[in-house]
């Protein structure tokens, strides 16, 4: 019993990155067993992290799947991501130093209720998220990619918020199937953007910039125009 509760509280060390993310620190928590009894049946497959020179890969099949991108106060970056299936969980959880300069980041999900977060740090290159079926939440909050950012919802009442506050180059939202909400502010849309609806009732909160250089924003049943307002993309720099 002392062994597991020293392994909660290391991790509750390395997964402790800010009161505004507070909630989704502590649903990682929970599923990478620090909630529940002791008597927990065997865990299921691992989920996947991988870092190789400057990129990152995380994978995670079955069950509900959590992962998180996330700098601290100090000089590292935290990787973290965690599976629960059948009442049990396992998590794989990385601290790597800024100075690796980190420029990718590669998230696939398959079915389950899923959630994605990246804060607080700015990638130099790509990031592309795949969620699955499920209903998924995804944020990018003071964080995201300065190339291109690709975001596939799937199947499922999906919630994402983007809040990057970075100047996006190129950026693709599809939200899939059913009934889904996105949220986007803090974010300067250069041409060729693309944001998708799909089947169900979709709803969109966006910037009016974002629909003046969108390539693409179809499949939306309401659109606020007025809310989460930038006044120029120098606004970001």
């Amino acid at each position: 019993m002392h062994t597991r509760r020293s392994d909660c509280q290391r991790k509750e060390e390395v997964i402790r990155f800010g009161a505004r993310t507070t909630v989704v620190a502590l649903a990682i928590l929970l599923m990478a067993g620090c909630g529940g009894d002791d008597d927990a049946p065997t865990a299921p497959e691992p989920p996947g992290l991988l870092v190789a020179g400057t990129r990152v890969s995380m994978w995670c099949f079955g069950g509900d799947c959590a992962a998180a991108v996330y700098r601290d106060d100090g000089d590292s970056l935290y990787l973290a991501v965690s599976r629960s299936i059948g009442g049990a969980s396992l998590a794989r959880f990385e601290s790597v130093p800024l100075s690796t300069g980190i420029t990718d980041v590669e998230v696939d999900f398959g079915d389950g209720n899923d959630r994605f977060l990246i804060q607080g740090y700015t990638l130099s290159g790509t990031l592309r998220v795949a969620t699955g079926g499920g209903d998924d939440d995804v944020r990018l909050l003071e964080g995201g990619a300065l190339d291109t950012t690709t975001i596939d919802l799937g199947a499922g009442n999906d919630r994402a918020e983007f809040d990057p506050r970075i100047a996006a180059r190129h950026f693709r939202i599809d939200a899939g199937a059913d009934d889904d909400e996105i949220l986007i502010r803090g974010v300067c849309f250069p041409n060729g953007n693309v944001v998708l609806g799909g089947a169900g009732t979709d709803f969109l909160f966006t910037p009016p910039n974002l629909v003046e250089h969108a390539e693409s924003l179809d499949g939306f049943e309401k659109r606020n125009l007025a809310r989460f307002a930038i006044e120029s993309c120098s606004d970001l720099e």
